[in-house]
């Protein structure tokens, strides 16, 4: 069926056009109540009350203490973008002397992350 509708399509089976890409981003928020809580796909955060979906549990959950968690992570995360090492272009040695330059190879420094893989992160 799924190569009968790219046919209809004009897309050809295996081309990068017919992969398919997850629309929404999705962020799991660790050690809340019970279970780890996706705050982009739990149908439990819909309503005005947010509590436990466990039957047993039940617990409210304190957004304030969520907000602080979600705050902590995109903090920690930047922290780690700014404190990352730069590598040598060339031979990929972790820069060592701190006013250096170019590497003892003759090579440029870049980040050992790129701006780009820091906004997919932070999404």
């Amino acid at each position: 069926m799924r190569k009968n509708l790219l046919k209809y399509v004009r897309v050809r089976e295996f081309a990068p056009e017919a992969e398919f890409h997850d629309p929404c981003h999705s962020f799991t928020l660790p050690n809340v109540i019970c279970r780890d809580l996706d705050l982009c796909r739990d149908p439990t955060l819909l309503t005005e009350e947010w509590h436990c979906a466990v039957p047993q549990c039940g617990q409210p959950y304190d957004r304030e203490v969520m907000e602080n968690a979600l705050l902590q992570i995109a903090r920690q995360r930047e922290r780690q973008y700014h404190l990352q090492d730069l590598v040598c272009v060339r031979c990929n040695q972790v820069k060592a002397a701190h006013l250096a330059e170019q590497c003892a190879c003759a090579g440029s420094f870049k980040c050992k992350e790129d701006a780009t893989e820091f906004r997919k992160k932070m999404l």
